[in-house]
C-alpha cells in the first residue's frame, strides 16, 4: 500500500489516520470524516482501498457483498476493554479480570466471535480472528 499508485480512503483524523500516514507515507491517502464517506469513495471506485478497523470493514463487506478484507503484516491489536465503577474493594475488578483472561486464553472469546459472525451470515474463515495471536 506504501505506494503513490495506490489509493486509500481512511476516516480523517482517527487512530487508523495516524496509523496509515506513518506506515504507508507514499500511499495517496483521501481522508473523509468518517466511515460511510471512506466506504462510498471505495465503493464508487474513487479509491483502491478502504482502511477502517476490522469490525467496520467486516459490515461493510456484508452489506457491500463484494470486498476482500486484508490484514497488512504490519498489523497494531489492541485490547478491548470493560469499564467498572470505582470500588475501593477491588475483589469484583479482580474477578472480572480473571475471567475475562481466561475466556481470552481458552480461546472462548474467539468462539463466541465466530458464532456472531457466523448469525450475523459471514463465513468466520474470512475474517480477521479477533486473538491477537491468530493475526
Amino acid at each position: 500500500m506504501n505506494s503513490p499508485d495506490v489509493s486509500v480512503s481512511v476516516p480523517q483524523a482517527t487512530s487508523i489516520d495516524a496509523f496509515l500516514t506513518e506506515n504507508a507515507p507514499n500511499a495517496d491517502i483521501q481522508r473523509f470524516p468518517g466511515n460511510a464517506e471512506a466506504i462510498a469513495a471505495f465503493q464508487a471506485g474513487r479509491v483502491d482501498a478502504v482502511t477502517l478497523f476490522d469490525r467496520s470493514s467486516i459490515a461493510a463487506r456484508q452489506k457491500l457483498g463484494s470486498g476482500q478484507i486484508i490484514v497488512p503484516p504490519l498489523v497494531e491489536p489492541r485490547p478491548s476493554s470493560v469499564v467498572m465503577r470505582q470500588e475501593s474493594d477491588l475483589a469484583f475488578v479482580n474477578w472480572v479480570d480473571e475471567q475475562i483472561d481466561g475466556y481470552y486464553k481458552s480461546g472462548q472469546t474467539q468462539l463466541w466471535y465466530e458464532e456472531f459472525l457466523s448469525d450475523f451470515g459471514l463465513d468466520p474463515s474470512t475474517v480477521p480472528a479477533i486473538i491477537r495471536e491468530r493475526l
